[in-house]
């Protein structure tokens, strides 16, 4: 009888070790958040994001931010990508914010459009609509509207630290946007084309690892995307692409019928870039 209690015994131990494992397998410890309040401009540390709020990684290392624009859409910066134009098989899309242990939302990318007045390093049209091989998946992802109004129509911004990891603290910054002869004030090495335009941040960062909003992260007004934090010759945090400067250019790509691979010509609009 005592023998047969032991073992029952041991057996409850194992199966309580067990659940615990595995239940400790499905939960993310997820980081506090915490706000800093400066002339009426927030920082947000460990915030949640939009599930439209993409990364484009390189192995496990952040190569761009992104915005899931459709099924097959995704929006970043050309100049971000340009460096990895004849290698992007080495990249992989996937959430910003993923679901616990789950192996969905991750996906391939077929291809880059760029608009055929972009030219590296400049700044003038800096935005790419990069085609994936298969939509992403989750249960709560969604696709990001557009901004309708140009950035200098808006008080306020937020800029999304997308560069952050999924276990670490992603951030989300307020921000505010400076006038045309403000910007040429601080950019007087820089050529800034009429694609462009910068915001100030209110705050000084904290963390400098995390607190830099990554190439191709965007900038919000509630849930709708109107710029895209680009790269130049020279790098700045503060530097975005007008989102409704280029809307023409993202929905004639988004709506427009493919040809094969194997047809040679190109439109008078468009550079594609293709692994």
């Amino acid at each position: 009888m005592e023998l047969r209690y032991n073992l029952l015994i041991c057996l409850l131990g194992a199966l309580t070790a067990s659940g615990k494992k595995e239940l400790s397998s499905h939960l993310r410890i997820q980081p506090p958040i915490r706000s800093e309040n400066v002339n009426g401009y927030l920082k947000t540390s460990g915030a949640q994001v939009g599930p439209w709020v993409l990364r484009i990684m390189k192995g496990n290392k952040f190569a761009c931010g992104a915005s899931y624009y459709s099924s097959l859409y995704v929006l970043t910066s050309a100049s971000c990508l340009h460096r990895y134009r004849k290698k992007l098989d080495v990249l992989r899309v996937e959430f910003a914010m993923p679901e616990p242990d789950s192996s969905e939302g991750v996906a391939l990318i077929d291809e880059v459009t760029v608009p055929k007045q972009y030219r590296w390093p400049e700044n003038y049209m800096d935005v790419a609509m990069v085609k994936l091989v298969e939509p992403l998946t989750s249960h709560q992802f969604q696709f990001v509207k557009l901004c309708q109004k140009p950035l200098r129509g808006y008080k306020k911004l937020t800029a999304v630290g997308c560069e952050a990891n999924p276990d670490q603290r992603m951030q989300v910054e307020e921000v505010s946007v400076r006038t045309r002869s403000e910007c040429l004030s601080d950019y007087e090495t820089m050529r800034l084309s009429g694609t462009v335009t910068c915001a100030e941040k209110h705050q000084q960062p904290t963390n400098t690892k995390h607190s830099n909003y990554g190439f191709g992260c965007p900038l919000t007004s509630g849930d709708d995307l109107c710029g895209i934090s680009l790269m130049g010759p020279r790098y700045k945090n503060t530097l975005f692409t007008d989102i409704t400067q280029v809307k023409s250019f993202i929905s004639k790509v988004a709506h427009q019928k493919r040809r094969p691979r194997t047809h040679k010509k190109r439109t008078k609009e468009i550079n594609i870039w293709r692994k």
